[in-house]
Order: C-alpha cells, then sequence, then structure tokens
C-alpha cells in the first residue's frame, strides 16, 4: 500500500493496511479539521503519521508500526509547525524498530496538544520548544528510548498517570517524566520508574508533583526550584507510604500533605535539604527516621508563622513546619523513630469559650461548651498515639469514622472519627460509637497509626464535636491507656471494651445511661439506617 492522504477536513477511517516500510508515510493529515481513527495497520519508514494541520484528532484503536529505518527512526506519529491542539488518543500499540525514535513527536508550534494513552507506547512521547501546555494522560504503558524521558518536554507540560499506569525509562541514563522548559505538573496514582530520575524538572518554575498513596516512584525525583516547586501528598482510601532516603528528592519549596491525607514518609538526613517547609502535617501523618533520632523542642516564629524541630543522632537536621505546633508524638518502634502530631483527631472541632477550637489546641484550664450551655473548664487532657500495627487486635482501637450529617443537617457539621468506645448522646442515653457500625455511614478506619485525645470536665458532661454532642472523659479504669506525660502508660491500650468492666463507675457518675444493647439503641440504628437521625442534643447559647 502507499501513503494515505487526507488534505481536506473530515472524518476518516482505517481499518485495513495504509502504508509499507518502503514508503516514507503511513499517513500523511494536512486538512484541519481531520479526524482519523485506526482500527488496523499503518506502516512508515521515516514517520507512520505526518500530521501539519491544526485541530485534527487521531483515534489509534490498531497498530501504528515504524519501519527499521529513516530520518526519523520510525516514528509513531510526527506532528510540526502549526499542529497546535491536536488530540492523539491511543487504546492500541504505537510501536517503532530503532530504539532511538520518539514514537509521539509534537514539536515546534505544537500548543494545547493532548495524548492519552491506555494502550502501548514504546518509545515515549516528546513535547519540544513552542509546544507548551501540552497534556499527558496515561492509564497504559509509555516507555523510554535511552536519551529522552518517557514523556518528555521543553515547554509547560501536565502528566497525570491514572492508576494502573505505568511511565518508566527502560534504558540505563533515561528518565520517567522529564521537562527542560517551563511550568511542569505530575500527578501519579500509578507507576513513574526512570534508571536514574523517574521525575526531573527544569529550574525557575512552579514546579509540582501530586503523589497519590497508590503510587509508586522508582528513581529519584527533581523538583527543579527549591523555592517554587511543591511535593503534593495527596488523600485516599489508604495511608501512603513515601520513602525519601538517599538523597531521593531535591529542589521543592514544599511538602505538602493534603488535608484528609494520611501519610508516613520514610527519612534520614537529607529530608530537611529536599524539602524547605513541610505544610499541611496533621493528624494520621508521620516522619519516620532511623531509632536513634531523638526529637527536640518544637520552636514557633511569629514572623515567619512556622514551627521549627532540631533532630539529632542518626539525623541532624531541622525541619520547618508551616503553622504553630506546640507539641509534637513521638515513638520509637522497631529501630524506627515516628514524629507525629498528638490529636483526637487533630482538628476535630470542639466548642468553646471562644468559639470552636482544634481539640489540639485545647489545654487544661479552657473552658468547653456544654449542651446545657454552660462553660465548663478542662482539668486533665489525655492522648496516645497507637500503632495499630502492632495492637494484638486492632479493632479495639481503630477509629470510628462519624460522616457529615448522620444525625442531620449539620450534625455533624463535618467528618468526626472517634475511639471505639467513645460515646454518642442520643435519645437521652450515651452510645459507644462501635454500636453504630454499620448504618448511616458509619464505619471503622482501619489505619496504620491511630492519634488519640480526650479531654476530661469536673465532671462527666457533654461537648460538642462540630455540632456532634459526645462525652467527655470518664475515668472508668482506662486512664493507663492515655498520657499526659506523667505516670505509667498501658502497653496495648484498649478502647472497646468499656462497658462491662465499668458499669458500677457508670452508674454513680456517668451523664446518662449507657446503652450497648436493648430496644433503645435498636430504635437508633433503625432510624439511622432508613435515612433518619436519632434525637441529638443541640447546645444552648454558650453562658
Amino acid at each position: 500500500m502507499t501513503t494515505k492522504t487526507f488534505g481536506s477536513s473530515g472524518a476518516f477511517t482505517n481499518s485495513g493496511t495504509y502504508g509499507s516500510a518502503a514508503d516514507g508515510y503511513g499517513v500523511v493529515i494536512s486538512g484541519s479539521p481531520v479526524t482519523f481513527t485506526n482500527t488496523g495497520t499503518v506502516i512508515g519508514n521515516s514517520r507512520v503519521i505526518y500530521v501539519k494541520s491544526a485541530n485534527d484528532t487521531i483515534t489509534n484503536q490498531g497498530v501504528l508500526l515504524g519501519a527499521a529505518s529513516g530520518t526519523q527512526s520510525g516514528a509513531g506519529i510526527v506532528a510540526y509547525a502549526a499542529t497546535s491542539n491536536l488530540n492523539i488518543v491511543n487504546s492500541g500499540t504505537i510501536m517503532g524498530a530503532n530504539a532511538g525514535g520518539k514514537q509521539v513527536s509534537i514539536l515546534a508550534g505544537g500548543t494545547g496538544s493532548k495524548v492519552t494513552n491506555t494502550g502501548t507506547i514504546a518509545r515515549g512521547i516528546y513535547f519540544t520548544g513552542a509546544a507548551t501546555n501540552g497534556t499527558v494522560t496515561n492509564a497504559g504503558l509509555i516507555a523510554s528510548n535511552t536519551f529522552y524521558g518517557a514523556v518528555s518536554g521543553y515547554g509547560g507540560l501536565t502528566v497525570v498517570n491514572q492508576a494502573g499506569g505505568t511511565i518508566t525509562g527502560v534504558n540505563a541514563g533515561s528518565y520517567g517524566v522529564r521537562v527542560k522548559g517551563g511550568a511542569a505538573s505530575v500527578t501519579n496514582a500509578g507507576t513513574i520508574i526512570g534508571s536514574t530520575y523517574a521525575i526531573t524538572f527544569a529550574s525557575g518554575f512552579a514546579n509540582r508533583v501530586i503523589e497519590q498513596p497508590t503510587a509508586v516512584l522508582t528513581g529519584k525525583v527533581d523538583g527543579g526550584d527549591a523555592t517554587q516547586a511543591v511535593f503534593e501528598l495527596a488523600s485516599g482510601a489508604s495511608t501512603g507510604l513515601l520513602t525519601a532516603t538517599g538523597g531521593a528528592f531535591k529542589n521543592f519549596g514544599t511538602l505538602l500533605f493534603d488535608a484528609g491525607a494520611k501519610w508516613t514518609v520514610t527519612s534520614d538526613s537529607g529530608l530537611a535539604s529536599a524539602f524547605k517547609t513541610i505544610s499541611g502535617f496533621a493528624a494520621g501523618d508521620a516522619l519516620k527516621f532511623p531509632g536513634n533520632v531523638t526529637i527536640g523542642t518544637p520552636a514557633y516564629s511569629s514572623i515567619n508563622h512556622t514551627t521549627s524541630v532540631n533532630l539529632t543522632g542518626g539525623a541532624v537536621e531541622t525541619l520547618i513546619f508551616a503553622g504553630k505546633f506546640n507539641t509534637f508524638s513521638s515513638s520509637t518502634i522497631s529501630a524506627s523513630t515516628f514524629l507525629g502530631v498528638v490529636c483526637f483527631l487533630a482538628g476535630t472541632p470542639i466548642l468553646a469559650e471562644n468559639g470552636e477550637a482544634a481539640v489540639e489546641a485545647l489545654r487544661v484550664g479552657d473552658r468547653v461548651a456544654t449542651v446545657s450551655g454552660a462553660l465548663a473548664p478542662i482539668v486533665w487532657i489525655g492522648h496516645r498515639r497507637v500503632d495499630c500495627r502492632h495492637h494484638p487486635d486492632p479493632a479495639r482501637v481503630w477509629p470510628v469514622r462519624i460522616p457529615a450529617g448522620a444525625f442531620g443537617p449539620g450534625v455533624p457539621r463535618v467528618d468526626v472519627s472517634l475511639s471505639p468506645d467513645h460515646a454518642v448522646y442520643v435519645d437521652g442515653v450515651l452510645i459507644p460509637a462501635k454500636h453504630l457500625i454499620g448504618v448511616g455511614g458509619i464505619a471503622q478506619s482501619p489505619v496504620d497509626v491511630a492519634h488519640y485525645y480526650h479531654i476530661e470536665l469536673e465532671r462527666h458532661d457533654i461537648v460538642l464535636a462540630a455540632a456532634l454532642p459526645v462525652e467527655s472523659y470518664l475515668d472508668a479504669g482506662d486512664r493507663a491507656s492515655l498520657s499526659d506525660n506523667d505516670g505509667v502508660v498501658r502497653l496495648h491500650p484498649d478502647f472497646g471494651a468499656r462497658e462491662v468492666d465499668a458499669a458500677a463507675v457508670w452508674e454513680m457518675r456517668g451523664y446518662a445511661p449507657l446503652a450497648v444493647r436493648g430496644p433503645v439503641l435498636a430504635a437508633v440504628r433503625r432510624r439511622l439506617a432508613a435515612g433518619g437521625v436519632g434525637r441529638v442534643a443541640e447546645a444552648r447559647a454558650v453562658a
């Protein structure tokens, strides 16, 4: 077959074979706009598909095959000047015979062009000079040659590697994603591999990497700009794990933990040099260091609004956190030191004297609102960081999440997570959260690490957590499961079996009857399951 040329606008389909190994080009597109769909085979020696016009769409569901020789080494799709807004959708195979080829080459003038791949692109994607604002979305396989990255660009570039997608630099000296000019963004939920660098950016730009908990990075990552670049840890259904040892990261201004994200970052003495500032660090997040590391006392700067903490021992550095941290939690497990935030859970808003305050910001002596409308002072604060992975029965310590609106509009106002035995006040009784699991969207969250925080008032009472009425702390024999940095702490805390051991204490000092079985509990569960609500208390005006 000879070269097929589309010189006028229209929609065209190939279900057979265009071009041959003897033809320089398999298909030439010079009309605008052209929609070309290939379900068969296109073969070209120099270029399989040569695009000369703008606003065209190429959909490949078959095979684009480059021959063994030619000036472009059998490149799959080559687009030259005036090819802006080219849209390439590949669910088939784009394969060149020469390892030096660039299978999708969008050259000067390719502004706004997009490549979406769910198939295989065997020799990489290449955006050059003026091909700015290009976008690559991948759920398949994109492999590189020896010099260019599997995805590479010289202008601004956006790369989205979806779950199941692989972008790989398969040979020595190759890259996963390489951008040498213009601001770039890489979102990774799949796998990105580079023999040296998985991702590398140019300096002088606000580059960004957004890493999902499911993602895998093999190779180093260079943000390009130690002031503007951001490495963002995104939220997801699972706890993310990031290894930042051995100089794996450099030239990032910020390591950003997204709201609601849960990540453990394993590092050594290079974390502070890799990331200038750590932002968004909260409940469930942890930094993991060698076990001989000692964590110093936080120091807050009211000028910069940052908190610094010194690490000494195996790692010697000063970490800078955006925001004010009064304390960090630390523990040593299996020869590793974990740095986290003590909380129950951090950020949970408690109605206090001057409005809502995050629970971790409360102190002994602060006054919180009760359902009666009165203010009651905090007399004791207990907290505990629990490594659920090493607990003999993790279900006893995994948090129970009560979603926003579970008990009616705005109750709670945002998701609230409680320890399994922490009770909600509803229908005139107190029901431990674990007895509400399975209805109204209430569910237990299997996590690696849980941070719990409890406040005790002068008497057992009801406080408001994001408008949800919950109990204050009642010492029913489990104080040793929490710590106020004084006294003995139980090795394996048990936040889930109090109703049997503490019946007598509850009867004497409890705010309301404890319902762990019987008709009242059954009625509340039925209403929640049916989308109805229990009668939760509302706070009167704070006195």
